[in-house]
């Protein structure tokens, strides 16, 4: 009996399957506005991290995300000062899920014994 073993002679491909842009300027060494999706050539998960961070994955002073972690955070998934999320641990937050110290009904019901 005969074995034949076939190997390829091709070289594994590879591939950038994600996009990232980086503005110029920076506010304390950090990037204005940082946008991130996909992964990179090592196949790493990039993140936006920057005073504005718009991504899959992002980090900052706002952050515009699936999964984000910043000041104020419009995202699926969020750790945050202020946050607008489905799933939130925020100081103030408009949540489906929530950890959070004031909602937005419970600012609102505050405001009105105010008056």
């Amino acid at each position: 009996m005969k074995y034949i073993a076939h190997e390829s002679e091709a070289k594994p491909r590879t591939f950038v399957s994600g996009r990232e842009w980086r503005s110029e300027t920076n506010l304390f060494g950090i990037p204005l506005v940082h946008v991130a999706f996909g992964r990179d050539s090592n196949r790493k998960l990039l993140k936006a991290k920057g005073v504005i961070a718009i991504g899959q994955h992002a980090c900052g002073g706002l952050c515009i995300s699936q999964f984000g972690i910043g000041l104020v955070c419009l995202s699926q998934f969020s750790i945050a000062a202020v946050s607008v999320a489905q799933f939130a641990i925020a100081g103030i937050a408009v949540a489906q899920f929530g950890i959070f110290v004031d909602g937005i009904a419970q600012f609102a019901l505050r405001m009105l014994h105010l008056f």
